[in-house]
């Protein structure tokens, strides 16, 4: 792996703990936006699938739109570049995710 890409992965990583399900405090999560739009700043691709657990595979914009975080959507959207039509594992758009939950 180039160096290029050893800094894209280590970035990716850890991006994606900040979606980390257990930190979750019933059903909320206590993301920290600063340290988003800092990952954001720094190229991290916000469309990139995150796996949280063995079923769960998303990306940052539909983890946000599955818990209802018109916060998060926002920033992933108008500072990330966030694609809407990016497919989950289960061929799911984030309009789904966001029509399931009532969003």
């Amino acid at each position: 792996m180039t160096t290029k890409a050893t800094e894209r992965a280590r970035l990716l990583k850890a991006f994606q703990q900040l979606f980390d399900v257990r930190k979750e405090n019933n059903g909320v999560n206590s993301i920290d936006i600063e340290e988003m739009q800092k990952y954001i700043s720094k190229g991290v691709d916000v469309d990139a699938l995150l796996q949280f657990d063995k079923m769960e595979k998303w990306n940052a914009l539909q983890w946000a739109c599955d818990r209802s975080r018109v916060d998060v959507v926002t920033i992933l959207v108008e500072s990330g570049g966030a694609n809407l039509d990016v497919l989950d594992i289960g061929k799911m758009t984030t309009l789904h995710i966001s029509a399931g939950v009532g969003a």
